[in-house]
């Protein structure tokens, strides 16, 4: 795609989310900036005449827009954590990080240059953030570099999600509790133990004691 704004991206992008219409969103630290920046930019762009605010019509509900949730998660083994994605009805928002940091919670939390030496045995470039703006504003050559960079993020994810089973092991244990996909990670443990009681009272037609 070739934009010339970030409005003009911003709409680009939302439309090919609705043409792909992906069941999941996979991310690595996505849920707490990604998901929070592109609500930001939407947010700022919506007074513009480019009706920008398009893009919060994201979800497989047709007239009701997605929304920033933002979460907070106590618990034992995690500690306090704070949660900013967008709920998009219909479609899972699945971040890699949280996952692995919620699996591993006694060690430091993960970079995705870590994972790949661990698990897929190579060796991911490496950038610091403070390039993106300065390559984006550079010439084609350094924007193709960026590009490169960003492509080779994506394709990490997938290999990871090959190499670990990451979407498998979510939808298995969300069936194992009955909950929805993203409140594997999301939630605590307070939400599978009531999600399970309530199943068991219904299969056997009792009235719960609450």
């Amino acid at each position: 795609f070739s934009v010339a704004n970030e409005a003009e991206l911003i709409r680009t992008f939302r439309r090919l989310i609705v043409q792909t219409d992906p069941d999941w969103f996979v991310c690595f630290n996505g849920v707490n900036f990604d998901n929070h920046f592109f609500t930001t930019r939407a947010e700022a762009g919506k007074a513009c005449p480019s009706r920008i605010d398009v893009f919060f019509f994201l979800s497989r509900f047709v007239a009701q827009p997605a929304r920033l949730c933002n979460l907070k998660l106590t618990s034992a083994g995690l500690g306090d954590n704070e949660f900013s994605y967008i709920d998009m009805k219909g479609r899972v928002n699945f971040d890699l990080f949280v996952k692995f940091k919620s699996d591993e919670s006694s060690k430091p939390p993960p970079s995705l240059r870590s994972l790949c030496d661990r698990f897929l045995n190579t060796n991911k470039e490496d950038m610091d953030y403070r390039e993106i703006p300065i390559l984006q504003r550079g010439s084609s050559e350094d924007r193709r570099r960026l590009a490169s960079y960003c492509l080779q993020d994506s394709v990490v994810l997938w290999e990871l999600d090959k190499a670990r089973n990451c979407i498998i092991n979510a939808i298995t244990s969300a069936r194992v509790y009955g909950i929805p996909p993203e409140w594997v990670y999301f939630r605590g443990q307070q939400v599978r133990y009531i999600s399970q009681l309530f199943h068991g009272t219904r299969h056997y037609e009792d009235i719960p004691l609450l």
